[in-house]
């Protein structure tokens, strides 16, 4: 698919009053312990301390439209808890307004990426993941 064909707005990283370069257009750094990894990206509480760096973007209106995020797992023996738990976050989440259409977690040597929202839009996300990196996995 033609890159012109999934362009959209996105907004990446997170708010932050005192510093408004940490929010841009595009992916961003968040930092690990930042509240928008746990609402937003949906990294659970109990693997957080497994993380040591993460990035996300997101539709700049609505999260249940497109959120991507990669977290790089400290040690590569918790990458499959990492992953399993961001799976088993997204699938039990409360939505407010609107469950997304779906979610696809990926395992990428030390790296776990998720995203949910409009299947076109993580469809994307997915493909060009697996397309760049032979060790991708889907879970």
């Amino acid at each position: 698919m033609p890159a012109e064909d999934i362009m959209m707005s996105f907004m990446g990283g997170y708010y932050n009053e005192n510093d408004e370069t940490t929010l841009k257009q595009g992916p961003g750094a968040v930092p690990v312990d930042n509240d928008a990894i746990a609402s937003i990206a949906l990294l659970p509480a109990d693997v957080t301390a497994k993380v040591d760096d993460a990035a996300m973007f997101q539709h700049p209106m609505m999260v249940n439209f497109f959120v991507g995020a990669a977290f790089r797992v400290t040690n590569a023996a918790d990458v499959d808890a990492v992953a399993n738990a961001m799976k088993d976050a997204i699938a039990n989440n409360q939505w407010v307004c609107g469950q997304p259409e779906g979610y696809y977690v990926i395992k990428v040597g030390n790296f776990v990426v998720s995203t949910y929202g409009l299947m076109d839009n993580i469809n994307a996300l997915k493909d060009a993941v697996v397309a760049t990196y032979e060790s991708a996995v889907v879970v």
